[in-house]
């Protein structure tokens, strides 16, 4: 087991408004909208398809105080050419959070909750709909078939649907919030307490092919940050006993990572690519956080204080991320195949999912943070986008 910690975009039409391209404005937000079928260009190896939330002219989107009621659309672009709009907000279904969409298989599905159920929503029309309150964690289509890894509404506990279905359901504990899937196998890895004459004591498991197995772990273990799975092995980022720096544990051994001795850990999280592993974390020194990442040899880069990860994305064999600035922090950073680069002075980025790497080329939505129209930045050129809002997802897909 070896541990290791492109789009060529057609801007033309980028800012262009729906009344523009001759598409006229439904008043009433009550329908789906469709736009025309674009072809991608001969010379891309990749689709990109990038959604936005666009509010009323005038209105304060960063505030957003008519939350749920305004009237709202989620618009979805494909090769810079509006291909979808669905309307946003409790009478819809359709939810203004970012966490609450993905774009896959050029296909837009949303979920919301209600007090009552789930429902899932492709293309703005309902697919599915199950009687719990869930806030989804992890969202994919493998087969045609939906696969969710979701949070109880109502308190503890999650869930592992397939079309609504659940196939694996616990009343408490909590899920390390991702779907593994390896050569066809799903894997779930989650937390339970038992509880004994010596209090509540954590335990670890992992879900697969209908079984649960108890995650093995050292005795000076003292916390376990995250679990997942990495080339069909079990990996565990923990805290031991006098040790201040993470490591990850496996069924065949122990790596250390390192970090300065000034800082503290206040979190961190493993990202898988294929047989390689990357570590996000964040550290203080008691009065400023600053973020950091481990590479696949365990190296760490230590960003900027006051920034903090807002964005990742895995392609080219790397991962690439943004952070948003903070107090005292002028502008954001963009972190490229380990080169670091100024964001655009006034732009942040507002989703973990408003980022992709396709065919050698970086993509993301950067929005104003004095709210004006939000651009796309591809490879440090950037492209406004005609909206009174902010770009939500960003998504290159092959064709």
């Amino acid at each position: 087991m070896k541990i290791m910690l492109g789009v060529v975009f057609c801007f033309a039409m980028m800012s262009c408004s729906l009344t523009e391209l001759g598409i006229a404005q439904n008043d009433e937000y009550d329908g789906v909208w469709t736009g025309p079928s674009v072809s991608p260009p001969t010379s891309s190896e990749s689709v990109t398809y990038v959604s936005a939330f666009d509010y009323p002219l005038g209105y304060d989107w960063r505030a957003d105080p008519d939350r749920g009621v305004v009237k709202c659309s989620l618009i979805v672009y494909k090769e810079g050419v509006p291909i979808l709009k669905v309307p946003v907000g409790d009478k819809y279904c359709v939810s203004p959070d970012p966490d609450m969409h993905r774009i896959i298989d050029g296909h837009l599905y949303t979920d919301y909750s209600t007090d009552a159920s789930t429902i899932i929503k492709k293309d703005g029309k309902q697919l599915i709909e199950y009687p719990c309150p869930e806030m989804i964690s992890d969202f994919q289509v493998i087969n045609g078939q939906v696969h969710t890894l979701g949070h109880s509404r109502r308190g503890a506990g999650f869930a592992y649907r397939i079309n609504g279905e659940s196939v694996l359901e616990r009343d408490s504990g909590y899920s390390f919030e991702r779907i593994f899937v390896e050569d066809s196998t799903v894997f779930i890895p989650f937390s339970e307490q038992i509880f004994s004459s010596n209090g509540a004591i954590e335990r670890y498991y992992v879900w697969s092919n209908g079984k649960v197995s108890q995650v093995a772990l050292r005795d000076d273990v003292k916390k376990v940050w995250d679990v997942a799975i990495c080339d069909g092995e079990v990996m565990c980022l923990a805290s031991l006993v006098g040790v201040s720096a993470p490591v990850i544990v496996t069924d065949s051994g122990m790596m250390a990572l390192s970090m300065p001795s000034s800082l503290q850990l206040l979190s961190c999280r493993m990202n898988v690519l294929s047989d390689a592993i990357y570590v996000e974390g964040i550290l203080t020194d008691g009065k400023q956080v600053q973020s950091v990442l481990w590479d696949p040899d365990l190296w760490y880069t230590l960003f900027q204080k006051g920034l903090t990860f807002s964005a990742i994305c895995k392609g080219d064999g790397s991962l690439h991320c943004t952070l948003n600035p903070a107090s005292g922090v002028d502008t954001g950073l963009i972190y490229r195949c380990g080169e670091t680069l100024a964001m655009p002075r006034g732009y942040a980025c507002m989703s973990r999912n408003a980022m992709d790497f396709s065919s050698g080329m970086l993509s993301i939505g950067l929005s104003s943070e004095s709210g004006g129209k939000p651009v796309l930045w591809v490879d440090g050129q950037t492209k406004e986008l005609d909206v009174n809002g902010y770009i939500s997802f960003v998504v290159s897909e092959q064709q």
